[in-house]
């Protein structure tokens, strides 16, 4: 609901001011949603990280080595960030790949940040009275 759409729209913001701070000088312009979407994956990671999530793998059509897997949530975090943290370092400056690693850095900081501090506060009155609001 409209608690969702909070994450997702301070997300990209927060993609956006990484982008900002941790790019250099550039041209290219940001375009995409990714910040946006990191940041809605990594408050899901860190909010509800007893719950499992399904991966389906793939190694061989032999029988035994295809199937899904149930994974915690919080194994979303390195599975989807290290390759982000990765490239932004190995990548150059000046030539650049056309991807914002910085913005999906900036965003998944945030749902992060987000996710544990909401599940912290997750029996306040005040986070109860607000999650009826965001519903």
């Amino acid at each position: 609901g409209t608690g969702l759409l909070l994450v997702y729209l301070f997300g990209g913001m927060a993609g956006a001011w990484g982008f900002l701070a941790l790019s250099t000088t550039t041209v290219a312009p940001m375009i995409g949603a990714s910040g946006s979407l990191s940041a809605v994956m990594a408050f899901y990671a860190a909010f509800e990280h007893r719950k499992r999530v399904s991966f389906f793998y793939f190694v061989s059509p032999m029988r035994g080595y295809w199937g899904w897997i149930y994974l915690p949530t919080l194994i979303i975090f390195p599975l989807c960030f290290l390759p982000d943290i990765v490239g932004y370092l190995s990548t150059p400056a000046e030539f650049g790949d056309g991807i914002a690693y910085a913005a999906h850095m900036g965003g998944a900081l945030f749902g992060l940040l987000l996710g544990f501090g909401c599940r912290y506060l997750r029996h306040t009155s005040w986070f109860k009275r607000f999650s009826d609001f965001a519903r």
